[in-house]
């Protein structure tokens, strides 16, 4: 099985997955350039296919109308590429979406199928944010409280939060002013034990 929904054909009522459609070079060409509109769209529309399948009934085709339904539904929570939960904004890029899709799809058994709205996937993609934001912060903290760091392997300075995001660029370290010479002189006195 292909994890895609079964449809019915709108002429003549024949039942058959939604790969079966896509046999059709016509239909294939046009979502294909449909995928092309977006470097991420190919990845989206793969992983949202197949999760609208989670919402056909298990006994029953799904109808192309129902089909459309549900993306549409789904394209509406893409789109502002933002969710709110529990009285907070979420930032929501398209990635965060399809790894919550592809999480569902891979998890099918355990879910209560059919689906029949979209706020476990909703509550996955705040996860996902979550934790995202979790590393930013902790990132963000580890500038604060060490902003340089040796890279152990060349020797280059880099600011910790950019290594722990995978961000890091080498830097020159912090310049330090030469001691002045009353300072040059006290140390010299410490080092021969006298007073300073």
């Amino acid at each position: 099985m292909s994890g895609l929904p079964t449809v019915c054909c709108p002429a003549c009522n024949a039942r058959m997955s939604l790969d079966v459609v896509m046999g059709h070079q016509g239909a294939r060409d046009a979502l294909l350039a449909l995928a092309e509109l977006h470097p991420a769209m190919a990845t989206l529309a793969s992983a949202a296919v197949r999760y609208v399948g989670l919402f056909a009934p298990a006994k029953q085709v799904m109808r192309f109308d129902a089909v459309a339904s549900r993306l549409s539904e789904l394209a509406a929570l893409i789109a502002p590429g933002r969710i709110e939960d529990r009285g907070r904004a979420w930032v929501t890029p398209v990635s965060y979406w399809v790894d919550a899709m592809e999480h569902m799809l891979a998890t099918r058994d355990k879910l209560q199928l059919p689906l029949s709205g979209h706020n476990y996937l909703k509550r996955i993609v705040v996860g996902i944010a979550d934790r995202a934001e979790g590393r930013s912060e902790a990132a963000r903290e580890a500038d604060r409280r060490n902003p340089y760091s040796v890279d152990r392997q060349s020797g280059d300075f880099t600011q910790v939060g950019e290594a722990m995001t995978g961000e890091a660029k080498p830097r020159e370290p912090p310049q330090r002013s030469a001691p002045s010479h009353e300072a040059r002189e006290m140390m010299n006195r410490i080092k021969k034990g006298q007073p300073a």
